[in-house]
């Protein structure tokens, strides 16, 4: 059942993108199956749609999670939380490239294991393709050079996604430039045509999102690839939060993506499958009242 919704997932955005105009090779992260972590209350399986929000208070796992998915290609953080006393990170991920493959990675101690398809490997071979940054997206910096470092890019790719961002994200940036190293923009928010080419070294969140959705757009052309936005909707501006739905939900996005919240009550659009991060006791004498379970919404339909 699990292997026919994957490819019933797989069928019906290869044709929401097709009716986008979006035409290319296509790949799909399917679910994860979180078997061991710290934070974790009871072994878990998320599926994920194309859209996928995650809410819960600070501190109860969120964090982490978004590392799990990260872990094949970076394990540092799963290393880090492995490495305390009578901890240990157990978890597979499912994927689609169009065929089917798990990767699997147990971490203990300062010992790390992978399996790809049940093979023992010594790494994941980027079997899909994460785009985040080391610290919060929001922070995002103007310098090409110091972007190129965070992202994995020489300053002279940066540079080209840069000039060609309005054209592959078709989103609230309507111009891009670079001036002295530091990348300048004008988007529209609402009504207001907005000019970021401030002397401060972060960007713009606006500008900042469709840099990351223009590189995940890249990348999606030839693989799979996950958008992670760790506490998207944090600054209460509504305004931005309907500007930002809006675009990770368009019909063209050919990436799918992960973005967490301690807000419990945001509108949520359609396309997008809500996951709960709960507390697994009310208990304040058990333990187990800080390890948190994962409830996710319905996605079947």
């Amino acid at each position: 059942m699990s292997l026919l919704r994957g490819w019933r997932d797989l069928h019906e955005t290869r044709i929401r993108m097709e009716h986008g105009g979006v035409s290319r090779p296509f790949g799909w992260i399917h679910s994860i199956e979180i078997l061991e972590d710290v934070w974790l209350a009871e072994p878990t399986t998320v599926r994920f749609s194309r859209c996928n929000l995650f809410l819960g208070d600070n501190a109860i796992g969120k964090t982490h999670f978004i590392s799990l998915l990260s872990g094949l290609s970076s394990p540092s953080g799963i290393m880090d939380r492995a490495g305390r006393p009578d901890s240990a990170v157990h978890a597979a991920i499912n994927w689609y490239n169009p065929q089917p493959h798990r990767a699997e990675f147990r971490a203990e101690g300062e010992q790390l294991f992978f399996l790809t398809d049940g093979n023992s490997v010594p790494f994941v071979s980027q079997p899909y393709r994460i785009v985040n940054l080391p610290s919060h997206w929001a922070n995002t910096p103007r310098d090409v050079h110091e972007l190129g470092s965070r992202i994995g890019l020489d300053h002279w790719a940066v540079r080209k996604l840069i000039s060609e961002l309005p054209e592959i994200v078709h989103g609230a940036v309507k111009r891009t430039w670079i001036a002295e190293d530091q990348i300048q923009a004008e988007y529209i928010l609402g009504d207001k045509v907005i000019s970021d080419r401030g002397t401060h070294q972060r960007m713009d969140m606006s500008v900042a999102i469709e840099v990351l959705v223009a590189l995940a757009e890249t990348y999606a052309r030839t693989q799979p690839t996950l958008l992670l936005l760790d506490a998207i909707y944090g600054a209460g501006n509504a305004e931005f939060e309907h500007y930002v739905t809006e675009l990770l939900s368009s019909s063209i996005r050919g990436f799918q993506t992960v973005a967490t919240s301690t807000r419990s009550s945001l509108p949520v659009n359609p396309e997008w499958t809500v996951t709960h991060f709960v507390y697994a006791s009310d208990d304040t004498r058990n333990v187990r009242r800080h390890w948190a379970r994962l409830v996710q919404d319905d996605v079947t339909r």
